[in-house]
């Protein structure tokens, strides 16, 4: 079998992708994120925010991971109430 060399061929999106990382550098202070259950696990966004404190000398976030919620609506429906993380920006 002989393997063919492919030129333009699209990296798929994966974990590191820039366009699936959370938005830590957007953030100013006194600002915050929410992040669904659904889209990453508590433990996942605890990670994040400490490599963030890591790799950010002067900048410190804060998350939590527990009873934070928020309620989502959609025209038409009844707001529904979901579970997540929160991640401030703190200095």
């Amino acid at each position: 079998m002989e393997i063919t060399i492919e030129s333009n061929i699209p990296i798929p999106f994966g974990k590191h992708h820039p366009d699936n990382r959370l938005p830590f550098e957007k953030l100013e202070v006194g600002q915050s994120f929410f992040v669904p259950l659904s889209v990453k696990q508590a433990g996942t966004v605890q990670v994040a925010t400490t490599r963030a404190n890591q790799k950010s000398a002067n900048k410190e976030f804060r998350c939590s991971t527990s009873n934070q919620t928020k309620e989502v609506t959609v025209e038409g429906q009844e707001p529904t109430v979901i579970r997540g993380s929160r991640v401030w920006r703190i200095a």
